[in-house]
């Protein structure tokens, strides 16, 4: 299995836990959390992938870039939360 087919299978398994979930089922902020990292982390690897394939510096700037601002969005908010 791929990553794009294993990132289809846990996107779908995702929405199919929360489709069964009421509304006011506080589990539903766990999905939702798990949507977020799983964009995250799609983000990440799409900024580490440009990274490596950029052609001239331009690119690589630019890439370089958006590699660290996924990385950024990675780090805990506050001092309160683990890292």
């Amino acid at each position: 299995m791929s990553r794009a087919d294993a990132e289809v299978v846990l996107d779908t398994l995702i929405s199919f836990a929360a489709r069964d979930l009421a509304a006011d089922d506080p589990r539903r902020d766990l999905i939702t959390a798990g949507h977020e990292v799983a964009a995250m982390f799609n983000e990440l690897r799409a900024a580490a992938y440009a990274s490596l394939v950029a052609r001239d510096l331009a690119d690589q700037m630019a890439a370089d870039e958006r590699l660290d601002r996924a990385l950024a969005a990675c780090e805990p908010e506050g001092p309160h939360e683990p890292v």
